[in-house]
């Protein structure tokens, strides 16, 4: 679950760590920069010459205000981006870096944003492809490696998913604590997806000895202790993670994940609790649905449960546990060509079972 759940976290409900400056809009507009610090010098040089010093300052003046708009309008877009991603406003998001990308085709920043929104809104594809085109234009930039990995997590390809977010964390400065952090949790996610419980909470863990506070990394761990069968841990965790002010974006992902510890523990009532008010806060996030419909089909709500499973898989295709939940139901009502279909799915999409 928590690949789906975090994976919408990762980049777009909390500010994305950013790679070190490395001054790329300069470098990828080099030619302008010296064109423009060329005509200066001209006019510099042209204003010392009799009658015609007023001439060559108007234009110095012009062409450097223009030049100036020019650049201010490329940082408020990219400003405007990073507000977009973090209030969780993805379409206007790409349509922004979409238009950025057109006037600065080389600007890697926005196509990692891109691919931070795609993530967000469970189009792995699309984000692999905007992540690819970051890393053609600079195989060094962190983050698209983080975003792809995320990509190929979503899509299920574990292998390549693990060997990115490793290279990511290998390209992060020692001096960046933020982005360790974040990389490291984002790496236990993908542990956790291979069933890999230890490797997962130790990563989880050094996520927060770096970055005590992070939300991510508490959320992860969380979904990590429950993997390990260690629910007082799990709770305890989730509580951090989610305090009274939390956003409720926080609320709906932190409740569903306490749903599955009550699950795990056998208490299919406080997890019903749980798994509902998840949904009053995040009502189409596919593994809040997949969540509630595996706690209905253990509750025997068979009806109910394939809505939300149906649901779950109509939000995102490539949610491995929403088929194995839904093999679950279809076994359970003796159905067993639509059981099989779905268990080689989640068989394919390489989903380890521990509910």
């Amino acid at each position: 679950m928590v690949e789906g759940l975090l994976l919408k976290l990762n980049d777009s409900s909390f500010p994305a760590p950013r790679s070190p400056l490395k001054f790329q809009f300069i470098r990828h507009n080099w030619k302008i920069f010296g064109a423009l610090l060329a005509f200066n010098l001209v006019c510099g040089l042209a204003g010392s010459l009799a009658g015609i010093s007023l001439v060559a300052g108007v234009c110095a003046v012009i062409v450097n205000i223009i030049f100036l708009i020019w650049v201010g309008q490329y940082a408020v877009n990219s400003w405007r981006t990073t507000v977009l991603l973090n209030s969780g406003e993805n379409k206007e998001a790409i349509k922004l870096c979409e238009k950025i990308i057109a006037k600065h085709p080389k600007d890697t920043a926005a196509y990692v944003n891109a691919s931070a929104a795609y993530i967000a809104m469970s189009k792995p594809l699309e984000a692999r492809k905007f992540a690819d085109k970051a890393l053609a234009l600079d195989p060094t930039i962190a983050r698209a490696y983080n975003n792809r990995s995320m990509a190929n997590l979503q899509l299920n390809i574990l292998g390549a998913s693990l060997n990115d977010i490793e290279h990511a964390i290998e390209l992060i400065p020692k001096s960046n604590v933020a982005m360790q952090s974040h990389f490291l949790a984002s790496r236990a996610n993908v542990h956790a997806r291979l069933g890999e419980a230890e490797a997962a909470l130790n990563d989880c863990n050094e996520s927060l000895r770096l970055e005590p506070s992070s939300l991510f990394a508490l959320l992860t761990r969380a979904h990590c202790n429950c993997l390990a069968k260690r629910y007082d841990d799990a709770i305890a965790d989730l509580e951090k993670a989610c305090p009274p002010s939390a956003p409720t974006l926080i609320r709906g992902y932190a409740l569903t994940s306490r749903a599955r510890v009550f699950l795990s523990q056998g208490n299919i009532e406080a997890a019903l609790d749980d798994a509902n008010d998840s949904l009053v806060c995040c009502p189409d996030v596919a593994p809040l649905l997949a969540t509630r419909g595996i706690i209905l089909t253990r509750a025997e709500q068979f009806d109910a449960a394939l809505i939300d499973l149906n649901r779950a898989i109509e939000l995102d295709s490539y949610l491995a546990e929403a088929y194995w939940f839904r093999y679950e139901l279809f076994k359970a009502l003796g159905k067993k060509t639509e059981a099989e279909k779905d268990k080689q799915m989640a068989t394919k999409y390489e989903y380890h079972p521990y509910l």
